[in-house]
Parts: structure tokens; C-alpha cells; sequence
């Protein structure tokens, strides 16, 4: 089964859908306000370091670890860093889920986020 991505908006604010090649196809809301500049159509790998599980640096080591926790962090400055999970899309891609974990208290400051930036039951 396959979700409208407005589910995805609601559900997840913060995830990514990346294509097989490692582009990010699209972002939800919260994530986009992340990077004004804009993330659709860059590679996954470029914006984003991942810093565990060690050695993670292809499309394909990213889609080995699905279901794995992901710490990340943004490349550029600011470089926030995250937590994530991805999921495979059936189409060769993936969602990945992201949280701010422990440094959510400097990421709402950050990028001036309100409650609306999170899914309801945050």
C-alpha cells in the first residue's frame, strides 16, 4: 500500500522521499524549513553525513541499513544533527523519518519552530 504524500506531511513532517539514484525527491513541511534553499533534487549523501552506522556512504549501504537507526547531521552550517530511519518505497527508494532527538530544544530556536512543525502526537 502506498500513502498520498499529504499523508506523509501530516504523519511525518520530517522525512525525505529519496529516489534509488540517492536524489531526495521530496521533503515534508518541517524538513523544508530546515534548508530554505531548498533540498528537493539534491543527493541524500551530500546534504546529509552519516555518521552512524559508520561506512554508510552509497544509495545502496543507506538501503542495506533500512529499519536501523541513523544518526545524521546536516553537512552544512548550521549542522544540526539527527536521528533518522529509513524505510524502502517498494520502488528501488526510500522514506527516511527524521527526529531532532536530544538537540530538539536548539533546533526549535534554530529554525523557529512551533508545534505545528511536529506530527500531533509530538
Amino acid at each position: 500500500m502506498t500513502l498520498p504524500l499529504h499523508t506523509l506531511d501530516v504523519l511525518c513532517p520530517m522525512h525525505a522521499a529519496v529516489s534509488g539514484s540517492g536524489h531526495i525527491r521530496r521533503t515534508g513541511p518541517t524538513l523544508a524549513k530546515l534548508r530554505l534553499d531548498g533540498l528537493v533534487g539534491r543527493r541524500f549523501l551530500e546534504v546529509f553525513e552519516v555518521q552512524r552506522p559508520r561506512g554508510l556512504k552509497s544509495m545502496s549501504a543507506l538501503l542495506n541499513a533500512a529499519g536501523r537507526k541513523l544518526h545524521l547531521r546536516l553537512r552544512d552550517t548550521p549542522q544540526t544533527a539527527l536521528k533518522a530511519v529509513l524505510v524502502p518505497d517498494g520502488a528501488g527508494g526510500g522514506v527516511v523519518n527524521f527526529s531532532f532527538g536530544i538537540s530538539l530544544v536548539e533546533a526549535v530556536s534554530e529554525y523557529a519552530l512551533t508545534n505545528h512543525d511536529f506530527d500531533p502526537t509530538d
